[in-house]
């Protein structure tokens, strides 16, 4: 399973990201994903809002990083710390 292509080719409203709604249905792709563990890492992230809808825009970079982690059960490493 290739995490990056899954959420590159993910149809979004926004460049940058995903809001909540679309980052639903990406981790349904996913069915072994620990969501605890995905929330735990997507928690602490930067995100923006979209200027229309006021909904936040969570960065591709970082669903991509809590996704990994979350399947591979990982600490985050010193590289990914934002």
């Amino acid at each position: 399973m290739n995490i990056k292509k899954i959420i590159d080719s993910f149809p979004r409203k926004h460049p940058n990201g995903f809001n909540p709604t679309e980052l639903e249905e990406i981790l349904k792709n996913f069915p072994k994903i620990d969501l605890e563990k995905f929330n735990d890492e997507i928690s602490g992230d930067t995100y923006m809002k979209d200027d229309i809808n006021n909904l936040p825009i969570r960065y591709t970079y970082d669903i991509h990083r809590a996704i990994d982690i979350a399947i591979t059960v990982r600490p985050v490493s010193d590289v990914e710390w934002d």
